[in-house]
């Protein structure tokens, strides 16, 4: 009798869908907990809910701040926001990613908006690549008002609402700096309940958005238990759980494809070779003996450049090829290759390197050296010959 074959899907379709239960729901860059669910405010109305507060669980909160003898924010209290920082419009499929600055840790798209601002300056590429400051909070909607309409009841229990800091948190810092009484609109017994009134803004035409332009605080009619804390989501943990590491984060942002996307790709052309994998192969062969011919070309202008200059005559800083060791045009002698005249020393007792490098020691060492104002370099670079 034939023995039994095991089935591949036994013990493992229903582990699946557990694990895929527990993840909850992915709601645009937010990975949902089991459960939750999001609010989202409607532009032009008027709202009124209840912000709850959350057990922080994160020991670096964005928040925390010792406050006389009080430390808000820390590990194990009640805060009622978690602030993290979004970057838009990433990779090829434009997409919104939570910015790792978020959790104080190197971000490479912070990196790279850096490198472009020291090399270009501020441009419209590094201004899109800027992080926006969010807030997520848990919420109870109880009403809204749209327009002339009358007041409408919402399904009162607690959902998850994100909103940038300009549209809502800024206006409710004006609002409490205004009346330090509200500000325990959070507290789960003497909490209050905010009535804010959204109007409708666009940029450029595009879909319109809300902003709060008043917040009025009113009464509660009922406290809440401190029961509820256990069955509300945990903030800290949603940003992190949502957030890319720096790897993945890095490979979206200047779409690198995985190594093993890369090795099915490559599988994919040896298997079935087309017309057009030849000839994209031949085009790449052209490109690379272009491009190699080029290299050639400034090779041989470089060595017909410095041999068209007597030894006693070359620049000394690029030895007359007119390039300095980056291969750009050597500020000493503009590119000629020849030395020139010589200029009266001027003595140095400090650092006055306003990029913060050392003066008379980094010269042609960084790329800031090639945004320095010029005759402030040349005096860099007589005191780095004279050591």
């Amino acid at each position: 009798m034939a023995k039994k074959r095991k089935s591949q899907f036994r013990g493992v379709v229903s582990a699946h869908s557990k694990r895929q239960q527990e993840k909850g729901a992915q709601y645009g860059y937010l990975s949902l907990p089991k459960n939750a669910s999001m609010f989202k405010e409607t532009p032009g109305s008027i709202l009124r809910f209840d912000i709850l507060p959350y057990i922080v669980t994160d020991g670096h909160h964005p928040d925390r701040e010792t406050i006389g003898d009080y430390t808000i924010a820390k590990k194990d209290s009640l805060w009622y926001r978690r602030p993290f920082k979004l970057h838009r419009n990433i990779g090829a499929e434009k997409d919104s990613v939570i910015c790792l600055a978020s959790f104080g840790q190197k971000c490479p798209i912070c990196e790279e908006r850096t490198r472009m601002m020291n090399s270009e300056g501020v441009t419209d590429d590094s201004k899109a690549l800027k992080s926006s400051d969010r807030h997520i909070y848990v919420v109870v909607p109880l009403a809204v008002k749209k327009g002339s309409g009358d007041w409408e009841k919402l399904e009162t229990k607690p959902q998850l609402w994100t909103i940038s800091n300009a549209m809502f948190q800024k206006k409710l810092d004006e609002e409490l700096a205004l009346d330090e009484d509200n500000e325990v609109f959070a507290d789960l017994e003497e909490g209050l309940t905010l009535e804010v009134r959204f109007s409708s803004e666009t940029i450029g035409g595009g879909q319109p958005f809300s902003e709060a332009s008043r917040i009025d605080f009113k009464e509660r009619k009922t406290p809440y238990e401190e029961t509820i804390l256990d069955d509300l989501p945990d903030l800290d943990a949603i940003i992190k759980n949502s957030a890319l590491s720096y790897q993945v984060l890095k490979d979206k942002f200047f779409e690198i494809e995985s190594e093993d996307d890369e090795e099915e790709l490559e599988e994919e052309e040896e298997e079935k070779p087309t017309r057009r994998s030849k000839k994209q192969k031949e085009k790449e062969e052209e490109e690379e003996e272009e491009e190699k011919e080029e290299e050639e070309e400034e090779e041989e202008e470089e060595e017909t450049l410095q041999d068209s200059i007597p030894k006693k005559e070359r620049c000394k800083a690029c030895e007359g090829t007119g390039k300095n060791n980056r291969g750009k045009e050597c500020r000493i002698c503009k590119g000629t290759g020849r030395k020139p005249e010589e200029k009266e020393e001027k003595k140095t007792s400090e650092n006055r390197c306003p990029c913060g490098h050392v003066f008379g020691a980094d010269c042609e060492s960084h790329e800031d050296c090639d945004s320095c104002d010029g005759s402030l370099w040349e005096e860099c670079y007589d005191e780095k010959q004279k050591g």
